[in-house]
């Protein structure tokens, strides 16, 4: 690292070290003493859900330095406003705490997010075609247009199915499009298929494209330029606060590199991070001898580093490659391939390193545990507060060895958009993969989240409504094990935060912790069941800060 490089370090940490040093002054002075220090914003007449160890509630907040100061009634919070404060008035609107989402892929998104056409939490094809449409007619002709996941053809309620070639030449005349179903299959119009040589093809091998193609797509788009990579990643941060996500946890993913991470990481240095950054070193290793470097690198290095906005605590999701499942095929790992990844996680907790393990079904579950089972013999893990990711099908004998070991897991709203798949392929016993309410009453350390972007939609409210109504987007019941809203906002908050190692800071709404908050354009636990997706932020607020507001609309 070059002299300069050193004293920019040195500088953003010492302002680091400074802001959290007037934060807490200001945290102390006012101390139920309403009088203290002006507040720099107060928002008054509310609903203020703080997801708080009772869950309580009150009307109303006041924010300085970043952090709450006080959380109390409309005339106490209101004596806290100064000259330059500024005060909103909720008007009786609900606030919750920011949402954290403890497994995406969002990082990885941004490099074509300027592209993206997203059908999200969409329940209308036409208005599916609509939106590529627009983004086509937004876009310079020749542009790729992409959606790149959060869909299945399962969730239209108008028509379901996949795309032909020919309604998407309608939709962009001037540019190829290429939509891609979570790993599995994709569709494009005329021009991406000549552009990926693929238009000489008859018809029905263009219809819906197999894997292979997926990855020839992939190939044949232009790579993006550095300052569209820039662009993708506040325009990523942008939806992401639009549908009130404050903090994830980032997994990395299929096609991940380093090159991923430079965006955010100089967005961080410049203090332009309006998302907290949570991630998992990407670090899958395919090969016994990759297993080994992936060991070695984890005894030299460091986990825990970074910022508030952009820290790395540990690894994932996949960590050695012949291991790794899916919800539609179980499969036993062979020894080797077992102790290969024992290895590699003995190694991480030697290191003081995270564990965040991708594993569907109990099979591949069972195989995780009895390695980690040995780590612990010799090396604790309860400190390490090591992660199972998905565990659709996971057992009551799973979960309670998963408890003596002070592990937890994470759990997605897949189901939103591939339940009806999951129903096709496993008949009934799909209904409650994964099954929240066995979870929710274990006991054990979890929480929702969405697994976004290729394989389910970004949105938490989205995941919310899914837990509570147990339902995919065209309406079809595909659980019956679901969670009341309360339980479901704590495992999309607070709960998140443990998995994060930001429990002191972030997940409730309480006098210290960083003001990261939102509030909601209706009320979330009283509105009708259905209208939970359709939740929109009016403002959020990020560590003090607003990055988004839609107060008046």
């Amino acid at each position: 690292m070059t002299k300069v490089a050193n004293l920019q370090a040195w500088l953003r940490r010492a302002a680091r070290f400074l802001g959290a040093v007037a934060a807490l002054a200001v945290v102390a002075g006012c101390a139920g003493n309403p009088s203290g220090p002006a507040a720099d914003v107060v928002l008054v007449n509310g609903r203020v859900a703080t997801v708080d160890a009772r869950f309580s509630f009150a009307e109303a907040v006041a924010v300085g330095g970043g952090r709450v100061l006080a959380v109390g009634t409309s005339g106490d919070i209101g004596r806290m406003a100064g000259p330059a404060t500024r005060v909103v008035d909720l008007g009786g609107r609900t606030v919750i705490p920011g949402l954290i989402d403890n497994h995406t892929h969002v990082i990885r998104a941004a490099e074509r997010w300027t592209q993206e056409a997203r059908i999200d939490g969409v329940a209308s094809r036409r208005e599916a075609l609509d939106i590529i449409a627009a983004r086509a007619r937004a876009a310079r002709p020749g542009e790729w247009v992409v959606v790149l996941g959060g869909w299945t053809e399962d969730q239209f309620t108008d028509q379901k199915g996949g795309f032909t070639r020919e309604e998407l030449d309608r939709a962009a005349p001037h540019n190829p499009v290429f939509m891609q179903v979570l790993f599995l299959r994709g569709y494009a119009n005329s021009l991406a298929l000549k552009a990926a040589g693929m238009d000489g093809l008859p018809p029905e091998r263009t219809r819906v494209l197999p894997p292979p193609s997926i990855r020839r797509m992939h190939e044949t788009m232009p790579p993006v330029t550095q300052a569209a990579w820039h662009a993708g990643a506040r325009s990523l941060m942008a939806d992401l606060n639009r549908v009130g996500i404050t903090a994830v946890l980032d997994v990395g993913g299929n096609g991940f590199t380093e090159q991923h991470y430079a965006p955010f990481a100089e967005l961080d240095a410049k203090g332009a991070l309006t998302v907290r950054f949570v991630y998992l070193q990407y670090t899958e290793a395919r090969t016994p001898e990759e297993g080994k470097a992936l060991a070695d690198r984890l005894l030299r290095e460091k986990p825990h580093r970074g910022s508030d906005y952009f820290r790395v605590i540990g690894i994932g999701e996949n960590i050695y490659g012949p291991t790794t499942d899916n919800t539609y095929q179980p499969f036993e790992p062979s020894g080797p391939a077992a102790q290969a990844w024992g290895g590699i996680v003995r190694a991480a907790a030697r290191g003081g390193w995270h564990v965040h393990q991708h594993a569907t079904h109990d099979s591949t579950i069972r195989m995780f545990l009895d390695q980690i089972e040995a780590v612990d013999r010799d090396i604790p893990v309860r400190p390490l507060r090591w992660t199972l990711a998905h565990v659709d099908g996971i057992s009551d004998a799973s979960i309670e060895r998963l408890r003596r070991l002070g592990m937890g897991v994470t759990v997605h709203s897949r189901p939103s958009i591939q339940g009806q798949m999951v129903l096709k392929r496993w008949g009934e016993a799909g209904r409650n993969m994964p099954d929240l309410r066995r979870i929710q009453d274990s006991g054990l350390p979890w929480g929702l989240g969405t697994d976004t972007t290729v394989v389910a939609p970004y949105s938490p409210f989205v995941s919310l409504w899914w837990a509570v109504s147990g339902r995919m987007l065209d309406g079809s019941k595909v659980s019956d094990r679901t969670l009341t809203r309360q339980e479901a906002l704590v495992a999309h908050t607070r709960s998140n935060a443990w998995f994060l190692f930001q429990e002191r800071d972030i997940g409730s709404i309480e006098k210290g912790k960083h003001a990261d908050l939102v509030v909601l354009d209706r009320d979330y636990f009283t509105v009708p069941e259905d209208e939970i997706r359709h939740i929109r932020p009016a403002m959020t607020m990020v560590g003090g800060r607003i990055v988004h507001e839609a107060m008046g609309r």
